[in-house]
């Protein structure tokens, strides 16, 4: 009887730790297929380009479309444009220079570049003042205008030449002599009709033209005389008075290239000064007449 007691007891105790074992353990599909669990959970480090910040693309430099051209900065100063240097000449600034053949009165531009290495030198030939040459050197200053006339010798005749020989058509004296700011009044006449003007900034306009583009061939001297040269009145006349504050006239007429085709060796051109009561005749360049036609075809209100 105690025996079996005693078997009965084992057995319920071997039931009961086989009981709590199985409670313990759990089965493995329920770790697989659970997807918190899964290897998803933690971040993949895989490699990825960082997003670029504004800062930087802004500071990155744009590439140009092919074929376009940056724009240059209105004020940059391109090297391309010739800066002329300032110059002081007996205490006046130099605003324009030019060269001058007396003889033949032919006249070229003259780059401050130029002048810049000698000034000290036109000082004394200023104060030379030997004219017994042909040759001068015309100064533009913001009080006047200058003769240095060059002596036997002067070092300036480098220069000079340089000047001279570097413009291939030559402008005329008596336009190249003149001083805008005494212009009072320019009439233009042709078969286009008159043009008289008294407005200051047509005036700069023209003196402009006349002083530096209206240029003559150096191939043929011109002739001087003394009195004034009353032109024909044929349809081709075309003149060009001007009127200065000081009661000086200068007339000048041609009758060349009408039709606006250059005449073959240029066309004759008088230009008269009262103050000399002198008369030069010149042999425009080709084409020059029709490019004053042209111009004063533009003022023209029959144009």
């Amino acid at each position: 009887m105690k025996l079996t007691r005693r078997l009965c007891a084992l057995l319920l105790a071997a039931l009961l730790m086989l009981s709590a074992a199985g409670c313990s353990s759990e089965p493995s599909s329920t770790a697989s297929d659970s997807p918190s669990e899964s290897s998803s959970s933690q971040p993949e480090e895989s490699p990825s380009e960082p997003e670029e910040s504004s800062s930087e693309a802004e500071e990155l430099p744009s590439e140009a479309e092919p074929g376009s051209v940056p724009e240059t900065p209105a004020d940059s100063g391109s090297s391309s444009q010739a800066v002329q240097p300032t110059l002081t000449f007996q205490g006046e600034t130099v605003l324009e220079a030019a060269v001058l053949d007396y003889d033949l009165h032919f006249t070229a531009d003259c780059p401050l570049t130029l002048l810049e290495p000698v000034m000290d030198d036109l000082t004394e030939a200023a104060e030379a003042n030997d004219d017994s040459g042909s040759r001068a050197i015309i100064l533009f200053t913001d009080a006047g205008r200058h003769y240095v006339w060059l002596g036997e010798g002067s070092p300036l005749h480098s220069v000079w030449e340089s000047a001279y020989n570097a413009q291939s058509e030559k402008n005329l004296h008596w336009y190249t002599h003149m001083t805008t700011s005494k212009i009072t009044e320019i009439n233009l006449d042709s078969f286009q009709g008159r043009v008289s003007t008294t407005d200051p900034a047509v005036i700069a306009q023209i003196s402009d033209y006349l002083k530096h583009n209206l240029t003559a061939t150096p191939s043929k001297d011109p002739e001087t005389v003394n009195f004034p040269i009353n032109p024909d009145t044929p349809g081709t006349l075309y003149s060009v008075e001007i009127k200065f504050d000081t009661g000086v006239r200068y007339f000048g007429f041609g009758y060349g290239e009408m039709t606006g085709n250059p005449d073959p060796g240029g066309s004759a051109y008088c230009l008269y000064s009262s103050d000399l009561d002198q008369t030069v005749t010149y042999t425009l360049s080709e084409g020059s007449a029709a490019k004053l036609r042209r111009l004063m075809a533009d003022f023209s209100p029959y144009a």
